[in-house]
Parts: C-alpha cells; structure tokens; sequence
C-alpha cells in the first residue's frame, strides 16, 4: 500500500515535459594570485656594499659537535681567535695587523676569489659542520659558507683557508 502510494504521488508530481533539467551553478572564478613579492635569489657576494665601521673586516669559524673556532679581524687591526672545546677551558689568541697588512689581506682575497667559493656538497659527511667566512672591507663585502672539509678539499677554498692562517699562526 505504500508503494502505491509512492507511485501515485510520484507520477502526480511529473512535469509532462519530462524531468526538469538539474541546474549546475557555477562558481565565479577565482580571482588570479599575484605575488607581490619579487623572487627570492640566492645571495650572491658583492663589491659595492660599505661595512659598519664597528663590523669585522674579517670572521672566520664555525662549530660541530666537536666545539667551535672564531677568528675575527677588526677594521682597527685587532685580531682574535677563540677556541671552545666540550670540557675544556677556552683558548683564547689575540694580535694586531698593521694597515699594511690590512691592505694585503683585503687584496690577498680579492685576488684568490674568496667571495665566489661555494659548496660542492647538499651534505656533510657525519659529525661534519659549516665554516663560515664573512669579508667586511671596503669594496669586498661577502659571506661564504663551506662544509668543513671542503676548506681542505677545494683547491681555491684551501688558497682562502692558508691566507688566514697565517695572519692567525701569529697570535699569542
């Protein structure tokens, strides 16, 4: 007797032009992204930047789970080497550059490029940390950050490395 029912009030309820046609609505389109924000670019070194006048001409150093070393240059000629180990007490180094010096550093790493190293590597090997230089002179203003070993492995990256160490093989 439902069923009956149901077919009547069905068959009362058809159109005699056939089912009605089922509407789509269509969504406005999405208005379009506009980034407004211009791409971001690696950094890339640069000659025309001016340093702080209390900024390192120099820092070079990095840390690992073995500890960490810092060697920083002051535009004054200070220099300074830190070294932290895990249960050991700091070492600390300091020592002066004259402004000759000064000025042969600053053209020492002009001229062995060491504002365009960069890695080599996506990762380190295990245990392995990042050293970082940073130049802060005037006309050469970069940061380059190598895997640890690769200031050994890299011809032009060990130039780099050697030309620091012996300002740093002079401090007391």
């Amino acid at each position: 007797m439902r069923l009956a029912l149901l077919v009547a009030l069905a068959a009362a309820c058809r159109s005699p032009d056939g089912p009605a046609p089922v509407k789509k609505e269509t969504a406005p389109a999405p208005a379009p992204v506009v980034d407004a924000a211009p791409p971001v670019r690696a950094p890339q070194p640069t000659t025309t930047q001016v340093p702080g006048p209390d900024q390192p001409v120099v820092s070079f150093g990095g840390a690992s789970v073995f500890g960490s070393e810092s060697f920083v240059i002051l535009p004054t000629g200070s220099a300074s080497e830190t070294i932290r180990r895990p249960g050991k007490p700091d070492e600390v180094k300091n020592g002066m550059l004259s402004p000759a010096e000064l000025r042969r550093l600053h053209d020492d790493l002009a001229a062995a490029s060491c504002c365009s190293l960069a890695s080599k590597r996506t990762v380190g090997v295990p245990d392995e940390g990042h050293t970082n230089l940073n130049v802060g002179f005037m006309g050469l203003v970069c940061s380059v950050s190598l895997w640890d070993n690769e200031w050994h492995e890299l011809p032009a990256a060990a130039a780099c490395a050697k030309l620091l160490d012996r300002f740093r093989k002079r401090l007391r």
